[in-house]
């Protein structure tokens, strides 16, 4: 569809014409970039840290609010850490981090 809307501006090329697709061109990006920022669609993933091997208290007040959780424990230097991992839209994921920083 570009091809052809292109080839058929660039046939008979004037400067006005010429203008107006650039316009057109810039008009539509801008659109676009703007519904897609709107709507916000799409995943990722939420990955809060706490001290010591035992976020489930976190995990388990993630589920509650319907969001699926998983915990993972490790060690590293500066003792036992747990991660909890929760898979969410991205909206969601603004509210979801800022509610398990509190």
């Amino acid at each position: 569809m570009w091809l052809s809307a292109a080839a058929f501006v660039l046939d008979d090329l004037t400067v006005a014409g010429g203008v107006a697709f650039s316009a057109g061109v810039v008009i539509g990006t801008a659109l676009g970039v703007s519904v897609v920022r709107a709507l916000r669609r799409g995943l990722t993933t939420v990955r809060v840290f706490v001290d010591g091997a035992d976020g489930a208290p976190l995990a388990r007040w993630i589920r509650e609010r319907r969001h699926a959780a998983t915990v993972v424990v490790g060690s590293g230097r500066d003792g036992q850490k747990a991660m909890v991992l929760s898979i969410v839209t991205r909206r969601q994921a603004r509210e979801l981090a800022a509610a398990a920083g509190r």
